[in-house]
Order: structure tokens, then C-alpha cells, then sequence
């Protein structure tokens, strides 16, 4: 059971099968796509393929970002599972819900679920390097960059590098410490 995450102004609740019209508006825009690890999807059928079996144990947890109805995907977070206690991080979020606070509010508090209510040691995000928007993103969250991945990915038959980013827990608390926290960015889950 994916636990129903409450920030100010989102709910973040379990990705579904149901989620694939409002999530094909980011997967089949081309510049929501340009840096992500495959091409934009081209009908709602391929988004609805892909979400197939989402959330069904298969080693990632993925929410949908919504309002604070928790009604219509804006986007979605995944925490993928790697290996005991790390975990790789991934987001996507629809072009007309850029700029307004809404990936930084969501990924932060998946951040804080996965390290404090999850127990994660580390976090790692894999970014094309061109991608400006998502690196200043994790490296507000705190993320180190670590390296670079040359000619990681093969995107509609360009290779793309990817640039490594990590969070370590206790740098996440030493954060939330210094900014005057003594919480993550969000309430706890509940639901």
C-alpha cells in the first residue's frame, strides 16, 4: 500500500493505470521529453501501456502529483529501488504546471517519506546534463553532483550523457537542521 503524501498545496497518492490521459500530457510533449530516458509517447495507449502494472511490486513506488483534491495527475515521483537503503529518484511533471513550486514541494516530500519513514540511507538522481531546470532543482534539495555517465542513454538514436547526483540522510538533516526544521519539508503521510 503506496501511503497518501500531504504537502501545502499537493497530494501525492498512488500512480494508476487510470492516471494515463492526464499523465500523456507529459509523456507525448516533446519538450517535457527532450531530457527524459526515452521518446515522447505518441498516443495515450502508450502512456497507458507504460503505467500497466505501476505500483505492483515491481521494485519502484511511483505517486502521482496532484492538487489538494488529489484528483488530476500533474506529474508524478518515483523512488526506484536499487540495492538495501538506496534508492534512484525520478520525476516528470506537465509543461503548464512549470514554475510554480510544484516538483520542488512533491520531490521534497518523497525525499523526507523515503528517509524518514522509509528508512533510506542514500538518494541518487540520473540527469541529462543539458537538463538546467532539473539540476538546480536537486541541488536545492541538497543533492552533491558525483559524476558523469558519458553516453549513458540512447534517446530517438542520440546518445546522451547523464550527470550523477546524490543525497546522503544525514546531509538531508543536517539541512533540515540548519533551515530551523525539525521535520521534512511536509506533514507526515497519512491515508
Amino acid at each position: 500500500m503506496i501511503p497518501v503524501i500531504r504537502t501545502a498545496r499537493l497530494v501525492l497518492r498512488a500512480l494508476v493505470e487510470a492516471d494515463a490521459e492526464a499523465i500523456f500530457v507529459a509523456r507525448g510533449d516533446p519538450e517535457v521529453c527532450r531530457y527524459w530516458s526515452g521518446p515522447p509517447h505518441r498516443d495515450v495507449e502508450e502512456t497507458r501501456a507504460s503505467l500497466h502494472g505501476v505500483n505492483q511490486g515491481k521494485g519502484s513506488t511511483t505517486w502521482a502529483i496532484t492538487g489538494p483534491l488529489g484528483d488530476e495527475a500533474l506529474g508524478w515521483v518515483t523512488l526506484m529501488h536499487v540495492r538495501d537503503g538506496v534508492d534512484e529518484l525520478g520525476y516528470l511533471l506537465r509543461k503548464q504546471q512549470w514554475g510554480h513550486g510544484y516538483a520542488r514541494e512533491g520531490v521534497a516530500a518523497v525525499i523526507g517519506h523515503a528517509f524518514e519513514a522509509l528508512g533510506k540511507h542514500r538518494l541518487s538522481a540520473d540527469i541529462d546534463p543539458r537538463n538546467h531546470a532539473s539540476i538546480r532543482l536537486v541541488r536545492q534539495l541538497g543533492f552533491v553532483h558525483e559524476g558523469l555517465l558519458r553516453e549513458n542513454w540512447l534517446v530517438a538514436g542520440e546518445r546522451c550523457d547523464s550527470v550523477i547526483y546524490g543525497l546522503l540522510v544525514q546531509q538531508w538533516r543536517a539541512s533540515r537542521a540548519k533551515a530551523g526544521e525539525s521535520r521534512i519539508d511536509a506533514p507526515p503521510p497519512s491515508g
